[in-house]
């Protein structure tokens, strides 16, 4: 009996198991098949002929003699008293029917049977046999969000209907399954236009014709639609909220445009599947499937719940018609509004309650399966919890753009931190501060989504510092929006900056949200106001303020897994050293290369772990160990040998450690990258033990 049921078990599972004795046994039940894993396809005809196509999912690691493939059929929908083995190949079954009558209709079913005992079958289709052709048509008029598309049928009966397939997914069953677009009735040599389309999206299409008993294709062609550039000025409306909104909807050109039909996560406007997996399944803003941001290059966003709860609750609302288009206008605090059509929404292929309700996608995830969208109707309007593969209005929010803030170098101001006595502060604007009452930057200009980079000269320095001064500084941003969040307030050194002397230096910070306006904007000197003799001598300019630059102001490079090789430092005996790269070292030999590397002038920082100093040093050592980076580009210059106070570490034993160097000018390549820890090497019993791991790398992104 127990052999009985491990057979059966094997049918559906793939077996792992571990055996103490004949009556302990660990099967893994895990399916091969399910109820979705095979799909009917489509079919291929001819008068006397037929393809049929379909697929089949979990069978990849199983041996062909295990299984079985192919179709049932037969002339009668509830009759399918045939069957025809097939082939596979990578999961598409297909089969050829022959010597067929023509104008006969057949049903037929996909099926894949395990150990020839039980059957997975997908749906019944149909075809009828025929030499109606259809010829795709190329596409033409290719826009940001349409495209003509048409196709040609000769040979079909008078009854039957046209249109075309649309798809994201290249594969000719997917782009058979895909989106289907109706011609106008009759219209056996037709072109319409597909609106609602993504920029810089590649599509796959091909005309249709329905016979009544079946359907029949044409050639799968593509196009790409091209970039959409957002004119912040004239595409973008302030309502006196926290963000600015979209004029029209996404896929639209007027406000009366109804735009495209969106699923959650569908960045392609023509997905139709209700398979959930295809979907997002978590907050979209700003990422690959956030379809506005796609759309846009980031310029443009998917509004969050909680901005489109601001937008019914902070304006006044008005069911309207626009064109003869139905909708709400939506009036802002300021008196600017927007039209918000009445579109319904897209479930598979069908549209529904158009001109009757609004349905609009936002970013946030409500649950699993299910989005956060808002609707409406000329008698209420609601949030709810749409299923994810229902196809919404999109209304998109401004996004990130680069842009540049004019500042009152003049107006900015050097100071104390908080009086503290320790730290310097350049203040840019500070509700408690000096530059509130003459602030050197229109608050109002400062909006942001992702990051900010100030770029500052200091002069004043040299020459007017302590006996005994540190001599570098670090400077940090601290920055609040107006509502305190998002902020930021330092402790991520790839975003500091280390000041040795007069000189320029560029401070940066990401942030998670919108932030718009400030309450605190400030550049933080750590150390130098006691380190001056004289503070009044201190002047400052803002070189630049950047809000949103399209690739972020510090990036980390990639680091060889060769790079790392812990010895002493020039054969010194008494120094450690980490090689990243160094021409006269280790890591030439390796063939480790960064002639590739390339940054703007700026502090790199180096993130290491290291490992084997505990419990390995000899007895009376001197820790802890100061720790430096040394740096030169291929051209010897800028380079850095250390010496700053600021970018220094002190390790301790093992564990984390970062250290980071100034460099003043545009840097390609190197010549020396290494990481010095002095007097380590002469304190350890066992130099081979220390292991270093980890290594990441920050600099300054390329400015063009």
């Amino acid at each position: 009996m127990k052999s009985k049921i491990f057979l059966y078990l094997s049918l559906f599972a793939g077996l792992a198991f571990t055996a103490c004795n004949d009556d302990d046994i660990t099967v893994n039940t895990t399916p091969i098949l399910d109820a979705q894993s095979v799909v009917t396809g489509s079919a291929d005809v001819t008068a006397t002929t037929a393809t049929l196509h379909g697929t089949v999912a979990g069978l990849e690691n199983s041996s062909p003699s295990s299984y079985t493939v192919g179709f049932n059929y037969g002339t009668e929908e509830g009759s399918l008293n045939q069957d025809i083995t097939g082939s596979i190949v990578d999961g598409v079954i297909t089969a050829e029917l022959t010597g067929l009558a023509d104008g006969t209709t057949i049903y037929y079913q996909a099926f894949a049977k395990l150990q020839g005992r039980v059957t997975f079958t997908g749906d019944v289709k149909s075809i009828v046999t025929t030499d109606a052709v259809v010829t795709t048509k190329d596409a033409a008029e290719i826009g940001n969000f349409s495209a003509l598309l048409g196709a040609s049928v000769t040979g079909a009966p008078a009854d039957a209907t046209y249109g075309i397939v649309i798809s994201p997914f290249d594969d000719e069953e997917e782009v058979r399954a895909g989106l289907i677009v109706p011609a106008a009735a009759g219209a056996s040599d037709f072109a319409l236009t597909m609106k609602g389309l993504v920029p810089t999206r590649t599509y796959y299409y091909a005309g249709y014709a329905d016979l009544g008993s079946g359907v029949i294709y044409g050639e799968v062609k593509s196009f790409t639609t091209p970039a959409y550039e957002v004119d912040f000025d004239n595409d973008l409306v302030d309502l006196g909220l926290s963000v600015k909104w979209a004029k029209y909807n996404l896929g639209a050109t007027s406000e009366s445009e109804l735009g495209g039909y969106y699923g959650f996560g569908d960045v392609s406007g023509v997905l139709n599947t209700t398979i959930t997996k295809y979907y997002g399944s978590a907050n979209l803003y700003d990422t690959e499937l956030d379809v506005a941001a796609v759309a846009s290059d980031s310029k443009l966003l998917l509004p969050s719940a909680e901005q489109f709860r601001e937008l019914f609750t902070s304006c006044t609302k008005e069911w309207t018609t626009v064109d003869g288009v139905a909708g709400y206008k939506l009036t802002g605090p300021n008196g600017n509004s927007i039209f918000l059509p009445a579109a319904g929404s897209r479930t598979v292929n069908d549209v529904t309650e158009a001109g009757a309700m609004g349905y609009y996608q936002t970013g946030s995830l409500a649950a699993d399966k299910y989005s956060v969208a808002y609707n409406f109707s000329n008698s209420n309007n609601s949030r709810i919890n749409a299923p994810v593969y229902q196809a919404l209005s999109v209304r998109p929010v401004a996004g990130r753009s680069f842009r540049k803030i004019a500042v009152d170098s003049d107006k900015v101001k050097f100071n104390n931190k908080d009086g503290n006595g320790v730290d310097g502060r350049i203040e840019i604007y500070n509700e408690y501060g000096d530059t509130k009452a003459d602030s050197p930057v229109n608050i109002d200009d400062v909006y942001f989504s992702r990051n900010m980079s100030v770029t500052f000269s200091i002069e004043g320095i040299n020459d007017n510092l302590v006996e005994g001064a540190a001599g570098s500084y670090k400077a940090e941003l601290s920055f609040a929006d107006a509502s305190w969040d998002p902020s930021y307030w330092g402790g991520t050194p790839q975003w500091a900056d280390i000041v040795n002397g007069d000189g320029t230096y560029t401070v940066s910070c990401e942030i998670a949200d919108v932030a718009n306006g400030a309450v605190v904007w400030c550049v933080e000197l750590y150390g130098l106001w006691q380190d001056l003799v004289d503070t009044e001598k201190v002047k400052v300019k803002i070189e630049s303020i950047n809000l949103d630059a399209k690739e972020s102001p510090i990036v980390e490079v990639a680091v060889d897994s060769r790079s790392g090789v812990f010895g002493n430092k020039d054969g010194n005996g008494v120094d450690g050293r980490i090689e990243i790269y160094n021409e006269y070292g280790d890591t030439k030999g390796l063939g480790v290369d960064y002639s590739w590397l390339a940054f703007s002038a700026g502090t790199m920082t180096v993130e290491f772990d290291i490992e084997g100093i505990d419990g390995n040093l000899v007895e009376g050592a001197s820790t802890p160990y100061k720790t430096e980076l040394s740096f030169a580009d291929a051209s010897w210059d800028p380079s850095y040998w250390g010496g700053a106070v600021a970018g220094a570490a002190q390790v301790t034993g093992d564990g984390h450690y970062t250290v980071q160097a100034h460099l003043g000018g545009f840097c390609e390549g190197a010549v020396v990258w290494t990481i010095e820890l002095y007097n380590l090497w002469k304190d350890l019993v066992d130099t081979s033990k220390v292991k270093v791991s980890g290594i990441k790398v920050y600099v300054p992104s390329v400015v063009e």
